[in-house]
């Protein structure tokens, strides 16, 4: 019997699959894996099964990453560590057991908020354990760790208007700490001492300057919420979301950036009313990004207040479309974004995903995971959920994230810190251009081969025979450059 090309196309790859996403575990709360073990301190493994890993940080090319985390340490006692790293290499940088910068304060806990830049610089908050609970709530930078800000220190560049001014100091709330490129710290404080009136007592403040005080900017907004201050590289653009003071309807939530409202509760957005601000980011380059709901319950993502991501978009792999949450919304300097969502896939084993660029999926819950790393998924081990808030896209070409995991049968198997590659350039062979080669690329080939589509004269000589099957094949075993 004569070979027909789905034959030779089945002969040549026999030992092909379908791909499952490359997913690489970096650290894991799995009991007994090696990645549980907080890196540098023996004895110390990421706590299980409740969360372990709070707060993922990165540097703008995202090169670097720092976390804070929960450990175990076998005694009943769970100990506050601080670790950060580059690609799949960490170290832990400080943990809850140690002295503080200064001698004379333990730590009592880290704050949630940590930042670090290019340069590898980072920022993070702690509450102190000494003699003077009115010094204890600190921001400290590394690598040498050092306290750049402290409860108690004179808060400068404020505004007083029913007192007087230059006597504050900061408060017992200091957070949204990062380091800009050139090593200066960019900080929100709240609660701060001295004023003669509560509704002034907010203030972010960039490389020592105040950049925006409750009470005193644009509508004189009257909240500046924990853990929401982020800016450019060099500081010059900044965003937060704020409680805005319209004078119209009393407060609202809104994007502020660089002290202009950009969007508020109430606005009209892709023709619907915004409801509520969920998160706001910004890259080093200084694009920012927002993520809320209309009242209707929907969903909405932007990227410098142009549409992004909504409920009800189609997921590029055609099996669903968004759902109605939208977790992460995010991208780098070149371009690039990156949505974490809900879908509405019936089978709620696989509603939700990661969508890079609009064109690819990157994973779902629910796909294999290989958590000894020797190349097999052979661990029982899948996705059981992505984090909404946590991932980012990286030079390295990779995007980052936080999870958690379960086997099969639905267990869950603790929280994990792991990164997955980004689509590559696979050629010509990649018919349905999703950055990978796999049978849904011999599918579109046969389809076209058989329709007499040019797009499968892969010679070029305007005849659909075994040469082109040949080409293909070439193309297809050859991978990704």
């Amino acid at each position: 019997m004569r070979p027909t090309p789905t034959m030779l196309l089945l002969c040549g790859l026999a030992a092909s699959a379908a791909a499952a996403p490359d997913i690489e575990v970096i650290y894991a709360s799995v009991p007994g894996s090696p990645q549980a073990q907080v890196p540098g301190r023996s004895g110390l493994v990421f706590r299980s099964p409740t969360v372990s890993m709070l707060t993922l940080g990165h540097s703008p090319d995202g090169r670097h990453w720092i976390f804070k985390g929960f450990a175990d340490d076998g005694l009943g006692n769970t100990i506050d560590v601080i670790v950060a790293g580059s690609g799949t290499l960490g170290a832990t940088v400080a943990d809850e057991t140690e002295t503080s910068p200064d001698p004379l304060y333990g730590y009592s806990f880290f704050d949630s908020d940590v930042g670090i830049n290019d340069a590898g610089q980072f920022a993070i908050g702690a509450r102190l354990d000494g003699p003077d609970a009115g010094r204890d709530e600190v921001i400290i930078t590394g690598p040498g760790l050092a306290i750049a800000v402290r409860e108690g220190d004179p808060a400068p560049e404020l505004a007083d208007p029913l007192g007087v001014a230059g006597d504050e100091t900061f408060g017992n709330s200091l957070n949204s700490a990062h380091r800009l490129a050139d090593g200066r710290v960019a900080f929100r404080a709240d609660l701060i001492q001295g004023l003669a009136d509560s509704a002034f007592e907010s203030a972010l403040y960039i490389a020592g300057n105040v950049v925006s005080q409750e009470g005193i900017d644009f509508d004189g907004f009257s909240a500046l919420p924990g853990n929401t201050f982020a800016s450019s590289a060099d500081g010059s653009t900044w965003i937060v979301e704020a409680d805005d003071d319209p004078d119209i309807f009393g407060t609202t939530e809104a994007v502020v950036v660089n002290n202009a409202p950009q969007i508020r509760e109430g606005d009209l957005l892709d023709g619907s009313v915004v409801d509520a601000v969920f998160a706001v980011n910004i890259t080093g380059g200084g694009t920012w990004f927002a993520r809320g709901d209309w009242t209707d319950g929907d969903d909405w993502a932007v990227r410098d207040g142009a549409l992004l991501a909504r409920t009800g978009d189609p997921l590029p792999d055609g099996l669903d479309n968004i759902g109605d949450a939208i977790g992460v919304a995010t991208g780098d300097d070149d371009g690039n974004t990156l949505v974490v969502c809900s879908t509405d896939n019936p089978d709620p084993g696989i509603a939700k995903a990661m969508i890079y660029n609009g064109t690819d999926v990157l994973c779902r819950i629910g796909d294999p995971v290989d958590l000894d790393g020797n190349g097999s998924f052979d661990d029982d081990t899948v996705l059981r959920d992505i984090d909404p808030a946590d991932a980012f896209i990286s030079a390295d070409g990779h995007v980052y994230f936080f999870c958690t995991l379960r086997n099969e049968s639905g267990t869950n198997l603790g929280s994990a810190f792991v990164r997955v590659p980004l689509p590559v350039d696979c050629g010509p062979a990649d018919l349905n251009g999703d950055g990978l080669l796999d049978f849904f690329d011999v599918s579109a080939f046969l389809a076209a081969f058989n329709a007499g589509d040019p797009v499968a004269d892969f010679n070029g000589d305007t005849l659909f025979d075994f040469f082109d099957v040949s080409a293909f094949l070439a193309l297809f075993n050859a991978g990704c450059g």
